[in-house]
Order: C-alpha cells, then structure tokens, then sequence
C-alpha cells in the first residue's frame, strides 16, 4: 500500500514550470542597429558585410557633420552549421570588433542542437544531419572511414575535447535568446503570440515556425516594437506586419543580408554575395521560400 500511495504521489507531482528565455533589456534603443540574418558557417561573408557595414557608417553622416561612429550589430542566431567556416567565425567573433561596433550574438536553434550534442554525442544525433557534420570539419576533426561521424558516444567525446576549443563552447553556451529595446524585439525565430514578451520560452525563440502564417497574431505587450528575426529561408529580406525576416539562405547560396535600424525610420538592407556586394534601400515583399 505505501509503494502504491508513493507511486501516486510521484504521479501528482506538478511538472516544474518551463525556464523563461535569456535575453537583454535595453532601457533605450541604440541609435543605430545593424540586425544580420542567418551566417551558417559563411565566415567570409560575414567579415565582407561588416565591413559594408562600417562603409554604411561612414556614408550615412551628414554632410559636413562628423562621421557616424557607434553602432551596434546584432547576430540573429545560426551563426554555424551547413557552411564551411563555423570556427573561423567563431574566431571572429571573439575577436575584438572593429572600432566603433559593439556585437551582439543570439543563440538559434543550430546552437541549441550543437549544444545539445556537445553534452551528449551519440552516434544517431539529428544535428549531425542538419549540418553539423561541416561544424566538426571545420574544426578540422575529420570523420571515421567507417563510421563518418557516428563514432561511439565515449570515442567522439574524447574527439572533441581535442578539437573544440573551451572558448568556443564557452560562447556557446552563453549566448542569449533575445534582445528587447522600446522598438525592436530581436531573436532567432519568432516570440509566440500566447505569451507576454517577459514569458516567451527559449524553444519557441529558437524554433517557431510562425513566419509562415501570415494571420499570425502579434504577441502581448509587442506594442509598436518590430520583431526582427531570421530561422526561414527567403529570397529576399521579408517586412511583413510586426515582422521582419533577414534570413536569406546565404549557406544555400543566397546572399547573407543585414539591415540598418534607426528609430523612426524604414529599415534599410545590406547584403553581400559571393562575388558581388549590393545595397537596396528597400525591401523585397517576397513569399517565404521553402523550408530547406
């Protein structure tokens, strides 16, 4: 009878509530925001396009006024996996920035399944499919003969103890799910339209597949704040309702876009290609492409 009323009460136990996404609060919006879309290991796309973007600052002053200086870049999550370069962007990114740019990095659903496998590599994980085999390549740990990258969980760990520096998981493991300022709210997919703005759940940020519903509802409390936000591939930056989606397919051969942020202002997109560099100062109003 005790086993039965134990079993029971472990039954009845409430499930501990879900963890509240990270994320920065900023009491005032930076002056100039460059949001970059989805990198996915395209390392030498992203130095090309900071630079268009230190390029952007100098243009932007006014004439006879002192050039822009300040600015802040934020990176909108999947910065790895399916391009060549993840650990040289990484490298990157610890790098100092370059003067005048302060970098904020979000945290995408390509790092939560990097994470994921980090602490438990088994030999079936799902990211090894999703470009994480490229990952570890990068990092020059080279795939078994036999096997690829499917090696024993106990094998593969001691691999990447050797191969992944403790500063890259390190960075990893930090980074936040979001950044809210009084006109923006930026992440790496979408908030969900149920929930406040201050309940939002780290899964939904990283994975929501919200873009594609264009009835989907705006969440509480978004005000007049645009969420901008990359995770599904288009063909051109999207600006749809309370949305913007910077996420160009640049791993897919797309070009890697950003877009100037200024308070009071229409975004303007950046971008750099393979081969080309191109700026528009508008929007293409385009269909979400497929789901690659």
């Amino acid at each position: 009878m005790k086993l039965l009323s134990s079993a029971l009460q472990r039954f009845a136990r409430p499930k501990a509530p879900a963890a509240l996404a990270r994320g920065i609060l900023l009491d005032s919006t930076p002056a100039r925001i460059y949001a970059v879309g989805d990198i996915h290991g395209e390392a030498r796309l992203y130095r090309q396009l900071e630079q268009m973007i230190l390029a952007d600052m100098a243009m932007e002053a006014a004439p006879g006024a002192p050039a822009v200086t300040d600015a802040v870049v934020i990176l909108l999550g999947d910065l790895i996996d399916r391009g060549p370069d993840s650990a040289a962007l990484i490298d990157h990114l610890l790098a100092p920035a370059p003067r005048g740019l302060r970098r904020i990095v979000l945290r995408g659903n390509h790092e939560d399944m990097a994470l994921r496998y980090l602490d438990n590599p088994t030999p079936d994980a799902a990211w090894l499919q999703h470009g994480g085999a490229e990952t570890l390549a990068s990092y020059g740990l080279a795939a078994d003969e036999r096997l690829g990258y499917g090696l024993p969980s106990r094998q593969m760990r001691m691999r990447l103890d050797v191969h992944l520096p403790e500063d890259h998981r390190a960075f990893l493991s930090q980074l936040p799910h979001f950044v809210q300022t009084p006109e923006y709210y930026f992440c790496h997919a979408g908030p969900e339209p149920d929930l406040g703005l201050t309940e939002q759940r780290p899964r939904t940020l990283m994975w929501s597949r919200g873009f594609a519903d264009d009835n989907l509802a705006a969440p509480d409390g978004l005000g007049q704040r645009l969420v901008v936000h990359g995770h599904m591939p288009v063909t051109s930056p999207v600006l749809r309702d309370w949305r913007l989606n910077l996420d160009t397919g640049a791993c897919f051969g797309g070009p890697l876009s950003a877009a100037r942020l200024i308070p009071g202002q229409m975004p303007h997109v950046i971008a750099a290609q393979p081969g080309r560099t191109v700026q528009s100062p508008h929007f293409k109003v385009a269909p979400p492409a497929p789901d690659w």
